[in-house]
């Protein structure tokens, strides 16, 4: 498995970006991050770069390269402009307002999923309406997850999709 566009890989397997203190804050991916409700886990999965790796990026004082901080823009779907200091430190007003919405939108599909009477339901499946003609590119969007992001019972996990082979394994092996 190779490493993605945006891990800088050394030779020992971590990444070779150091923190740079002495002028830093460089970045405010975490901000960015944390405003947007999308965990590291996530842009791990998105971007199949370690967490540990993604860590380190996103401290404000670690001096990252442009191509970092232009895969940091696609896995986080924000303008660039956004992962930069501004003297404020606040988001702009259109990224504030559409992490609100996605926020909402969370909401609305989890109220759908979790029933209720049959005028609760009309309402959220309006609600949804409304919402996607506000912003199509919500359907994306899931609800908020009730313990953790399940898979489906359909889906096989790691062990599945990748069984361990006991071919190599002897009796002797198997008693220590």
């Amino acid at each position: 498995m190779g490493s993605a566009p945006w891990s800088d890989d050394s030779d020992n397997g971590h990444s070779s970006m150091k923190p740079y203190s002495k002028t830093g804050p460089f970045h405010r991916i975490r901000i960015v991050r944390e405003q947007q409700n999308v965990t590291i886990r996530t842009v791990s999965r998105r971007s199949g770069v370690p967490m540990r790796d993604l860590r380190e990026q996103e401290k404000p004082s670690t001096d990252v390269p442009m191509s970092v901080l232009l895969c940091w823009r696609d896995a986080l779907d924000v303008p660039l402009s956004e992962l930069l200091i501004e003297p404020d430190m606040r988001l702009s007003q259109s990224i504030a307002h559409r992490a609100k919405l996605v926020r909402m939108m969370k909401t609305i599909l989890t109220l759908c999923e979790h029933g209720g009477d049959q005028r609760t339901q009309r309402l959220t499946t309006m609600l949804h309406e409304q919402m996607l003609e506000l912003m199509p590119e919500l359907t994306e969007v899931t609800g908020w997850p009730s313990f953790g992001s399940r898979r489906p019972q359909d889906e096989l996990g790691r062990i599945g999709q990748q069984p361990i082979s006991l071919d190599g394994l002897n009796s002797d092996a198997l008693t220590d």
